[in-house]
């Protein structure tokens, strides 16, 4: 049913939040459901939430959840590349005073 993943956080099978999410449809109380279910509120409506976007895209449950953690994962790829990129130009500034002479100006004494 549920597996622990390396970072301790317990990931669920597809089937299941399929299977889930239509108990929930035919469910009236939903928070009721998730302990019912093992699972929190807030995930199964998420995963709700999600089986609904999908309907609305014509996707399944499964593709939904893995396009929104392959965008989670291209966010966070993209803040550190930034990051490096912010620490590239700071070094490239720092090495580069020391190769290229200061300009004079109008006036000064070179």
């Amino acid at each position: 049913m549920e597996d622990k993943a390396r970072s301790g956080r317990r990931t669920y099978d597809s089937g299941l939040k399929e299977r889930a999410v239509g108990m929930a449809a035919e469910s009236n109380n939903v928070a009721e459901m998730a302990r019912q279910l093992g699972v929190g509120y807030s995930l199964l409506n998420s995963w709700r939430n999600a089986a609904e976007l999908a309907r609305s895209k014509g996707q399944g449950l499964a593709m939904a959840l893995e396009e929104k953690a392959r965008l989670a994962a291209l966010e966070k790829e993209v803040a550190q590349l930034r990051e490096e990129n912010e620490i590239l130009k700071k070094a490239t500034a720092y090495f580069a005073r020391d190769r290229v002479p200061p300009r004079s100006t109008p006036g000064s004494k070179a």
